[in-house]
């Protein structure tokens, strides 16, 4: 107990030498406030108690060199800042004669000085938090700081080679060479793992440049969580963001981009000639969850050249739960030598309202050597191309599960140049309301699924049955009325290759008449009849439908 006791006095006192300010709630963590837009060379006397200058550098540097844990704010002077909060005794505020003080946006702009040295994390533990000191701060619509380049041409804002930081609540601008942020393994540190990005990180007017970059193999397990790209002011002021807003690349592993919470939903858009999230370069196991992409904060559209990119490797990729809409090229685009893509509960090409704001070609392209992947659950209509997109010979074992497609310009699946093994679609030569009857001789044993549409596409699914092992006959006995008028199927094989569509078959005059409400989708694991298939995808990164460690 002594020796503990005597370790948490030495925490403390080398804090209180630096001039951090204890928090009350966690005696072992600090807190520096910058007081200064200028990017000052750090000396003794920097960021201590009173008249003081404290800048971002020297804050970090405080912190960083002393390898405590510590947190970095900005305090104001209530009376020219609304919603500013009041300065600790002893600390000065972010003043508004600051010369980096914009009057007109109400915000300070830190600009990096000559050296154009980025900072640099390679400790853990270290905190950037500039919503703390704003009365019900809700996100980047409320961000008082701006982060950009001063004169000089720079590669990025911050490095990032260490553990456990976490950056909360500014705005990144301006020009960089390769990105705003670069996450990456340095050679020496354990990694660069387990760091947070957000929530209230904004990306805005960013030319040339990424947003994010995380690579390398020892870049694991960091989230990027409730930020913003493309996008100014109350989140409908388009920013453009030039390239990608997160690329994901070189190895990097089990990242997250978003999460179930509403606090946790980015919202990319604006990225003008590149995606709001671009995977490749054999990354493996990475999810992108519950985001907005190609929509602006209030859910309007505002595109991105394209939605999501997966290639070049990037195995088991999760794409879950997010809203794919109105971006110039496919919602969600597969290609190049990559395998365990799970695509799953997202909706591509509507807004929230089920109003349409389809992507600029299909929702979902697959492209050559696209193996073993699952597309399941997802609503995917009013794009302008078509729904799903499976080419080339080298593209096997793609397997739709359960989609929705209505109101695509196309058709709801094309398979083509030998994709998925050259499956043939069922043929259906009996629709009634009582009873549907065809073949699927190119899935014998497999199942083969049922939907309805009022048009020529797949906007209810009415259930499941198994096709004969030896003939490939299906009979198809509905539990209760079709949805709509018109009815058509898709099969499986038992190497998970889907087929494309049956030519539709209109129903005799005893149908039901077609409403044009929208189908909730059913739970994947849901709706009556259900048969089990004989050989089911369960990639090797899913443990309870998350993530696996």
């Amino acid at each position: 107990m002594r020796r503990l006791v005597s370790s948490s006095l030495s925490v403390l006192s080398l804090g209180l030498a630096l001039g951090l300010v204890p928090v009350s709630a966690a005696p072992d963590q600090f807190v520096i406030f910058v007081n200064t837009t200028e990017d000052i060379a750090t000396d003794s006397n920097h960021c201590l108690p009173g008249d003081n200058p404290c800048s971002l550098r020297g804050a970090i540097e405080k912190i960083q060199g002393a390898a405590v844990a510590g947190t970095i704010r900005a305090c104001y002077d209530p009376a020219t800042t609304p919603r500013g909060k009041k300065c600790p005794p002893g600390r000065k505020p972010l003043a508004v004669t600051d010369p980096g003080y914009d009057p007109a946006t109400g915000r300070w702009t830190l600009e990096f000085g000559e050296n154009a040295i980025p900072y640099n994390f390679t400790a853990a533990g270290t905190a950037i938090d500039f919503g703390a000191d704003i009365v019900d701060y809700a996100g980047p619509q409320d961000n008082r700081i701006v982060i950009r380049p001063g004169a000089s041409e720079m590669a990025y804002a911050f490095v990032v080679e260490g553990p456990g930081s976490t950056f909360k609540g500014f705005t990144l601008s301006g020009a960089y060479e390769q990105a705003a942020i670069m996450v990456r393994y340095d050679g020496f540190s354990g990694g660069a793992r387990d760091n947070q990005f957000g929530p209230g990180l904004s990306f805005a007017n960013i030319n040339p440049g990424v947003g994010i970059i995380l690579r390398d193999r020892q870049t694991i397990g960091n989230r990027f969580v409730g930020n913003w790209c493309g996008l100014e002011g109350d989140g409908s002021v388009r920013a453009t963001v030039s390239e990608d807003c997160v690329q994901i690349m070189n190895g990097a592993s089990r990242n997250v981009i978003g999460g179930q919470d509403l606090k946790d939903r980015n919202i990319l858009a604006g990225s003008g000639i590149g995606s709001a999230v671009s995977v490749f370069e054999s990354a493996p196991a990475n999810l992108i969850v519950g985001n907005w992409i190609g929509l602006n904060a209030k859910g309007q559209p505002e595109a991105n050249n394209g939605g999501i990119t997966v290639k070049l490797g990037a195995n088991n990729t999760e794409i879950i739960d997010n809203r794919i809409s109105a971006n110039k090229v496919a919602g969600i685009a597969i290609f190049d030598t990559t395998s365990g893509t799970v695509i799953r509960g997202n909706r591509i090409g509507l807004l929230e309202d089920g109003s349409c704001a389809g992507n600029g070609d299909v929702g979902i392209a697959i492209n050559n050597q696209v193996f073993n992947a699952l597309i399941e659950g997802n609503e995917i209509s009013c794009n302008d191309k078509g729904g799903v997109s499976i080419q080339g010979a080298a593209a096997k074992s793609i397997h739709l599960r359960r989609n929705l497609f209505e109101d695509n310009d196309g058709p709801p699946i094309n398979i083509g140049q030998g994709a998925n093994n050259k499956i043939k679609p069922p043929q259906l030569s009996l629709a009634s309301p009582e009873r549907i009857i065809g073949s699927a001789p190119g899935c014998l044993g497999g199942p083969v699924e049922i939907y309805s549409d009022s048009k020529e596409q797949a906007g209810s699914y009415e259930g499941e049955v198994q096709a004969d092992g030896a003939t490939g006959l299906f009979i198809f006995n509905p539990t209760g009325p079709f949805k709509y008028n018109k009815v058509t199927a898709v099969c499986t094989d038992i190497n998970n290759n889907t087929s494309a569509f049956a030519l539709h078959r209109a129903m005799g005059s005893t149908a039901p008449t077609p409403t044009p409400t929208r189908t909730p989708f059913p739970s994947p694991t849901g709706g009556t009849p259900q048969v089990e298939l004989r050989s089911v995808f369960i990639p090797s990164v899913l443990k309870n439908g998350r993530l696996g460690q």
